[in-house]
Order: structure tokens, then C-alpha cells, then sequence
């Protein structure tokens, strides 16, 4: 299991055994995923109450996206054939 810094931070580590070391190249954060580590392990940003305030994006931003990325990743895919 792989923290960031933030999260880490922001978590209850009472009576854990724990290793830290700092990645030189990166990384991905597991706080928030189930399949890694307990709910009630989450920080204030992943835990159950985050999910509430969770902000939406507007729905014409949604269209826009799902028309363009199709067209976008073409593109990309025809750029790299032709190089």
C-alpha cells in the first residue's frame, strides 16, 4: 500500500506499524480505494463524508468531452501511425 504525504498526514496512525520512504519517480496514492485498505483507514479527503460534497461537472461539459475525446485519440492514434 502506497500513501502520499497529504493523506498520510491527514490519517489516524495510532498504534501502526509503519515504514515511510520518499518515491524519487512518482507514484499513485491509495487512500480512498477499498480494495487496498479499510474505509475507516481514509483521510478527511476520501473518507465517506467527502463523497457527499463531491462536485459534479456540468453536463454540457460532459457533452463536449465525449464528443471530442473519440476525435482526439484518433487523431493521436493517426499522428503516431504516420511517424
Amino acid at each position: 500500500m502506497s500513501l502520499c504525504a497529504e493523506c498520510f498526514q491527514k490519517g489516524n496512525h495510532d498504534g501502526h506499524d509503519f515504514n515511510m520512504f520518499r518515491s524519487q519517480a512518482g507514484g499513485a496514492c491509495d487512500c480512498g480505494d477499498t480494495n487496498v485498505m479499510k474505509e475507516t483507514g481514509f483521510c478527511e479527503r476520501h473518507g465517506p463524508k467527502a463523497q457527499v460534497n463531491k462536485p459534479v461537472a456540468p453536463n454540457d461539459l460532459v457533452c463536449v468531452a465525449e464528443a471530442a475525446m473519440p476525435r482526439i485519440v484518433l487523431r493521436l492514434i493517426q499522428h503516431l501511425r504516420e511517424s
